[in-house]
Formats: C-alpha cells, structure tokens, sequence
C-alpha cells in the first residue's frame, strides 16, 4: 500500500507536454470510465465498437457501475469490465465509511497497475477524470464541461491531456462519445469514427428469446411499453399507460410487452390489471438481460417509452420508437436518428431550475403530454417502415 500511494502521488503531481501524435501500434491498452446510467453506457456503444475496428488489437478495458456491468461483460468489444459502485463515490466524498473508501482505493490500485496507454472519460465528470489520471495513461481525452455539469464547479480538467467540448460537438450525446473517442484515432492518424448500430448476438441467444416468449403465450406481433424510470420526474402514470395499450390493441391487433427490471414486476403487474385486456398483456419485467433486449426488440413492432436505457437498446436495433422526454434530454439523448418520434414536455424554466424543481416528490412534467398526443404519434410511426441495421455482430 506505502508503494501505491508513493506511486499515486508521483502520477497526480507528474505533468507533462500532451502528445500530438501517438503511433497506431501504440494504442494496445484503453480505459473508458462510464460511471452513470444503463442509457448513457448504449450510448457510448457504438464509440467503443468503433475503436476496436481501428484498433482491431487494443484491449479495451471499462470502469462501470452494477447497473451496467453486465451488459458490458455480454458486449464481444469489451474486454475486461471493473465495478464501482455509486454508493462507494458518494461515501468516500464524505469519507464517513472506511469500506468505501477501501473499495475505491482497491480499484484505483487495480488501474494503476493496469498499464492503460489511452483514458477516455466521455462523460466529463470529476471522479472519472480522477481515475484516468490515477491509470497512468499518457493520453486522457475527455468532456470539457458534462452535459448537466455546473460551470462554477471544481472539475478538475486539467488532470486530462485533451478536451473536447460539448459545444464543438454538440448534437446528439453518441455523436459526442464518437468524437471523444476520434480524438484518439486522430492523434494516431487514423481517420474519425463514424456511426454504426452497435448491435450483437449471442451465440443461441435469438431462439432462447423467441422460446419465452413463445412458453409465456405471446403472438407474433407485439409492442413493447417502457413505462417505468428510476426518476420519478420522468414517471407519467398508470391511467395513462394502460389508455395507449388499449389504443395499441385495438387498433393494430397486436399483443402488449411491459418491460422493466425485476424490481417493477409488481408496479408492471398492476399496470397489467389496469389495462384489462390480460390475455393480450404480458408482463415480462426482469424476464429479459438487456443484452437480450437486442433481440427482442429487434422483432418488436413498436417501443413506446419515457426516456430510458431500454429505449436506446431498441433505437439502435432500428425498432420505431415514441418516447416522452423532458426539454432539456431531448436534443442530446433521443433515439438516435428518430427525433420525429420524440414528444417534449411543455417547460419553461433552465435546467437548474428544473433540477430543484425535480427533487419534489409532487413535480410530473410529463402529465402536461396529453395521450391523444401519444396515440398520433404511435399511429403515424406505424405507418412507417421499419428499417433494421446490418451488420450485427455475432460473436463465437
């Protein structure tokens, strides 16, 4: 421990001029630190797929937390995945519990040692941009500011050898993430990544689903409904939910997928109730790892959703997607290539405003979306044609 911490230091107070180019045969070791959500890390997919067809022999390694790891050990483009979990960040900033703060050393240890060549933090967040430094790697590109980071906080940028800014790249967050991760292929002369689905397959993986839903009784047509969120701003209500199925059944003949994680089994069996229609109503919440949502929803017709991981598994599987979203989220995290299926909730106030207001048990912006909203835009998207990617990886 006295040689890490002698080491720790040496790297925190070390700076040096930031390479300008760096040899392709260099590039051998990466490090992405994706600490947030299931929906920031698919969004960061494709970068990572891309950097591994540029670099065919890089191993690349992701700090994650428990939310997320296992879809990054399913994913064929990741080689090693190592877990923090939130709570331990949280604690160790108040330094009142010594196992957190053990934990949080045992994985600075882990990368200290892990002889990364390349750190990428897309994220720009204060204890990722922490973690790329304490890795070693010559080369740290990362966020300038984080997309809800606030200007006047201490962010530690100048840790990160390049920086690129949300307003150079603005847009879409994966077109951001691949911009991040261009600035590597850059620098190694290679050219810029550009989009593709980051979609795969395990090996049996498309008859294991189609084999559950076939033993559940689901017909070959269906939708799928993501009516759950870990925010309760982003919740939208029952009453609702169980209107847009009922519209969805009768109009289309079609069966009801409620998806989730196991812990909403009980809020999606109530919904399930609610809605009346059970034998056209199946609740499949925790049935399915989101690695195997890649397959599901391959073959769903639509995905009406709120703003959430799952819906950005199904975007890039080119399933058509409706999705109620807050203003501000919009612009940067709608499925991608599927803005026109995207309805904003009516607000007016900025972001910090909002992120106060949010913290209110009774604030629901989303109630301000009627679901005669909800049931044109479901009706006009299924008019549309699907089109599916190509390309998906399928991994021996």
């Amino acid at each position: 421990m006295k040689q890490f911490l002698m080491r720790l230091t040496a790297r925190m107070l070390h700076t040096s001029r930031p390479l300008s180019r760096i040899a392709p045969s260099r590039v051998r070791r990466i490090l992405i630190l994706r600490l947030d959500h299931v929906g920031d890390l698919v969004l960061t997919l494709p970068a990572i797929r891309g950097l591994k067809k540029a670099f065919p022999l890089v191993r690349i390694d992701v700090v994650v937390t428990p939310a997320t790891a296992a879809l990054c050990r399913a994913c064929p483009w990741i080689d090693e995945v190592i877990v923090l979990a939130p709570s331990v960040i949280v604690r160790v900033r108040s330094a009142s519990r010594i196992g957190a703060v053990a934990a949080w050393m045992g994985v600075a240890l882990r990368l200290s040692v892990g002889r990364y060549d390349v750190a990428l933090d897309p994220r720009g967040e204060v204890n990722s941009r922490l973690l790329a430094r304490i890795s070693g790697a010559k080369v740290r590109i990362g966020t300038e500011i984080g997309l809800v980071e606030a200007p006047t906080r201490e962010r530690m940028t100048g840790v990160m050898t390049h920086l690129v800014a949300r307003s150079d790249t603005g847009g879409h967050i994966i077109d951001h993430n691949l911009a991040v991760a261009s600035t590597l292929t850059s620098l190694a002369g290679l050219p810029p990544l550009v989009y593709e689905p980051a979609v795969w397959e395990a090996p049996g993986q498309e008859q294991r689903v189609a084999s559950k839903l076939a033993a559940m009784g689901v017909g070959k047509a269906f939708a799928a409904i993501q009516a759950g969120s870990n925010q309760p701003v982003k919740r939208w209500g029952s009453d609702r939910w169980a209107q847009v199925a009922v519209h969805l059944i009768e109009q289309f003949d079609i069966d009801i997928l409620l998806t989730g994680s196991r812990s909403e089994r009980k809020t999606l069996e109530s919904l399930r109730q609610r809605i009346g229609r059970q034998e056209r109503v199946f609740n499949i919440g925790g049935q399915f790892t989101l690695a195997e949502l890649f397959t599901l929803f391959r073959m769903v017709r639509i995905v009406v959703a709120v703003d959430t991981g799952p819906v950005h598994i199904a975007a890039m599987t080119g399933a058509k997607c409706v999705v109620l979203m807050l203003p501000y989220y919009a612009e940067p995290h709608h499925p991608y290539g599927q803005r026109d299926g995207v309805i904003v909730a009516p607000l007016e106030m900025d972001f910090w405003d909002y992120a106060e207001r949010a913290k209110q048990s009774d604030f629901k912006p989303l109630l301000e979306i009627s679901v005669d909203q909800v049931n044109e835009l479901v009706d006009k998207r299924m008019e549309e044609d699907t089109v599916r990617p190509k390309g998906i990886e399928r991994p021996t």
